[in-house]
């Protein structure tokens, strides 16, 4: 689903009076409606992810909670110092969100997640002092948020933090 299809959805389920699929429809496009973070161990986390079967046709639903966990076990692999876990959750995450990028006009929700997998793996690259590629991932996330049309408190939010690892990936490359 795009944004556009989005909107268009909440607008005929508030007239059908449907709350239900107004709530399931505002996470495609309202920061607020965003899922929580998953809960548990980086562990239970991976495995579960791990665990379900994902096909050619899966839907954008079903993609969109494996990359949250694998998000989120990858950050806290990461902040336990267990780089090479946390390099599992990126690898294993990278083909679900590029799938969910390849829409015409990818939801404010697919560019959170992708956001969160390439500031993982830029964090991940920026502690190994690989400062370059780290950076790379970090702009990828400036012109995310900087073209996402139209601007709100999350977009110029998420472009600052991106800005400010750019800023430091750059501090680092240039004595």
């Amino acid at each position: 689903m795009e944004e556009g299809d989005a909107v268009t959805a909440i607008e005929a389920f508030g007239k059908a009076g449907d709350s239900a699929q107004i709530a399931t429809a505002r996470v495609w496009i309202e920061p607020a409606a965003f899922p929580a973070l998953p809960e548990g161990s980086a562990a239970d986390l991976f495995a579960s992810a791990a665990s379900v079967p994902l096909a050619i046709d899966s839907t954008f639903a079903v993609r969109a909670i494996v990359i949250s966990k694998l998000n989120r076990a990858g950050r806290l692999f990461l902040d336990a110092g267990d780089r090479n876990a946390a390099g599992e959750c990126v690898t294993r995450a990278l083909p679900q969100v590029t799938t969910i990028l390849k829409t015409v006009r990818p939801s404010l929700y697919a560019f959170h997640l992708a956001a969160d997998h390439d500031e993982l793996y830029g964090d991940m690259l920026f502690g190994n002092r690989h400062w370059g590629e780290a950076r790379n991932l970090y702009q990828n996330n400036v012109v995310r948020f900087k073209n996402w049309d139209p601007p709100n408190d999350y977009t110029r939010k998420r472009l600052a933090q991106a800005q400010e690892k750019v800023k430091a990936c750059e501090k680092k490359m240039i004595p």
